[in-house]
């Protein structure tokens, strides 16, 4: 997980200061493609750690997405951006929602996870899981997807 060094307001605008990582995953698919089996699957590893982390807490990230993986000069990814639990609704992107982001019910711990799986299958194939344009279209997909994943992982 992103370090926080500090979290304010002044005037009625908020800020949080976090460490500095050159890049984020979404910058690296961008440039790159897509990633070796060794490479997505370290950061995956890392990407699940922070997740971990954060759920044994009691926290939900709700808003996994290439966007908020900042990857170190080291090649360490960490997650950042926990305003989708800080706001306790969805935050991410469409390509990487589950069934239940999709259809506006809680989002659980198997959220995330499925979040993180989307993340590993576009880390390996260069795109996400659904390369739809349609928002109802690519909702439908993860919708028929992950439906079935969440009602069990309860």
């Amino acid at each position: 997980i992103l370090r926080v060094f500090d979290i304010g307001g002044e005037g009625g605008r908020f800020f949080v200061a976090t460490e500095l990582l050159p890049q984020s995953l979404e910058i690296n698919l961008e440039f790159s493609g897509q990633m070796s089996f060794g490479q997505a699957s370290r950061l995956s590893a890392d990407i699940a750690n922070g997740v971990a982390a954060a759920h044994e807490k009691g926290l939900l990230h709700s808003g996994l997405s290439p966007h908020n993986i900042l990857v170190g000069t080291d090649g360490v990814g960490k997650v950042g951006d926990f305003a989708g639990a800080a706001i306790s609704r969805p935050a991410g992107r469409l390509p990487y929602f589950s069934s239940g982001q999709a259809t506006g019910n809680p989002t659980m711990q198997a959220s995330d996870i499925y979040s993180l799986g989307t993340l590993l299958y576009h880390m390996l194939a260069g795109q996400p899981p659904f390369p739809v344009t349609d928002p109802r279209k690519l909702l439908t997909a993860h919708a028929q997807l992950s439906g079935h994943f969440e009602q069990t992982s309860r």
